[in-house]
């Protein structure tokens, strides 16, 4: 049986003009090239307005969009956000549970087998991250299959690579993992690195790795 296979990637901004249109391209190269069938991005900083635009272009190339939108923020930019693309010649969409900035949750058939995915971006800001995450305990169970943006890292010492990981704000980081706990939930590529680091995002002075795919 054919694999099913799922990215999670922060896009850092999906609104520029054209932007959109080569994400679309780009996710039907990796259906061809890479076999991925699913993928979720978080902080797209898309506008709501553009959503009926956004979800028919998706539809002429096989492809399912489901949004997730931030809220305005005074400059006027939905700034963060979360989206998921299903390749319509693999997967079927079958309903969407949860659409909100923070997480899309959809129920999709694959393989004749029903499947649970959620896309998260979690808040930059600690309290709105601690916040979140008290709201998606109840939104998630054993049977999701997450990819995310968490803004904090399962362990300092092996996910960040700065003059003193220590330092390091990780605020949340305990009460996602007591609710992974609590739902049988594993950090897939932490597991398959084990001691060994990857970083997800650069800056000028350190490296972490905050983009993780979460199931049972």
């Amino acid at each position: 049986m054919p694999k099913l296979t799922m990215l999670t990637l922060n896009a850092r901004g999906m609104k520029s003009k054209g932007f959109m249109d080569k994400a679309l391209r780009e996710f039907q190269k990796w259906k061809t090239e890479r076999m991925i069938n699913i993928a979720t991005f978080q902080e797209h900083n898309l506008d709501p307005k553009d959503e009926e635009d956004l979800i028919r272009k998706a539809k002429l190339k096989n492809i399912t969009l489901i949004i997730g939108f931030a809220d305005k923020a005074p400059d006027g930019v939905h700034r963060g956000g979360v989206l998921i693309m299903c390749d319509e010649t693999t997967i079927t969409h079958k309903s969407t549970k949860v659409k909100s900035a923070g997480i899309v949750k959809i129920d999709v058939t694959w393989g004749g087998k029903e499947i649970e995915f959620a896309g998260i971006y979690a808040p930059a800001k600690s309290l709105e991250r601690v916040n979140f995450f008290q709201t998606i305990r109840n939104q998630i169970n054993q049977n999701t299959i997450i990819g995310g943006d968490w803004n904090c890292v399962p362990d300092v010492t092996l996910d960040i690579q700065s003059p003193n990981p220590l330092a390091y704000s990780n605020i949340g980081a305990r009460l996602l993992t007591d609710i992974m706990t609590q739902h049988t939930l594993i950090d897939e590529r932490r597991e398959q690195l084990g001691n060994e680091a990857e970083y997800t995002r650069s800056g000028n002075t350190s490296r972490d790795h905050l983009n993780n795919n979460i199931s049972s």
